[in-house]
């Protein structure tokens, strides 16, 4: 059975601005952009460009790195299929669906700041993740990162967070970024290990109850810990 040949297909990129950007990083500036081009493309940015639709980056298997910044973005579906990214900027967007992103296992450093979010559910089966970073959205409900114990940073400021109790398992964080939360037992904390090896925490803007503020946070500091608050 012959298996067909589509690297020499024809890709349309309907968004002007996201059609020119990958022009330019594959070398291509005017005619025909074949799948077999855009199948080479590991590494795209843009940053401040009005983005309708990602149609055509489903193309782009080989992108490890990828970077839409203040793009105006609000349907990922698009890089749903792009499992070989590891890292994935998409800051300063309208997003508020990260369902397509479920699928990429791959991911070590994912940005969300400045969107739309509330439920991180579908991030909870990414269990390769060093970094997240999702501050000023809506979350409130943080118990989708308990498995995620690869963790090393985590910057979830400006946000809706009361219970830290789903970040007790992540043994290897060692930043943690939580002021402008709704935050008074930090006693979660205590339990995680990375952070006694000179970890950081930021706890500035929470309504930290006494305990927090006479027993918590000195033990904290006494292994080590920096502590802002």
């Amino acid at each position: 059975m012959t298996i067909p040949d589509h690297s020499a297909e024809i890709v349309t990129i309907p968004d002007i601005s996201l059609e020119a950007a990958v022009r330019r990083a594959i070398g291509i500036p005017d005619g025909p952009i074949t799948r077999s081009k855009l199948g080479g493309l590991a590494f795209l940015e843009m940053e401040n460009a009005g983005i309708g639709t990602l149609e055509g980056l489903e193309h782009c298997a080989g992108l490890y790195s990828l970077s839409l910044s203040g793009c105006s973005l609000r349907d990922l579906r698009p890089l749903a299929g792009l499992v070989d990214l590891t890292a994935l900027v998409l800051t300063r967007n309208t997003i508020s669906d990260l369902s397509p992103l479920s699928g990429l296992a791959q991911l070590k450093r994912l940005d969300l700041d400045e969107n739309d979010i509330s439920d991180l559910t579908p991030l909870g089966e990414l269990h390769d993740l060093t970094a997240l970073s999702a501050a000023e959205n809506r979350i409130g409900d943080i118990s989708p990162l308990l498995k995620l114990t690869g963790l090393e940073r985590l910057f979830i400021s400006w946000n809706r967070i009361v219970d830290l109790s789903p970040l007790a398992g992540l043994e290897n964080l060692r930043i943690a970024h939580l002021y402008q939360n709704s935050i008074e037992d930090i006693s979660p904390l205590l339990e995680l290990r990375g952070l006694q090896r000179g970890g950081e925490i930021d706890l500035r803007g929470n309504p930290l109850s006494q305990q927090a503020l006479q027993e918590h946070i000195p033990a904290l500091v006494r292994t080590g810990v920096r502590v802002r608050y």
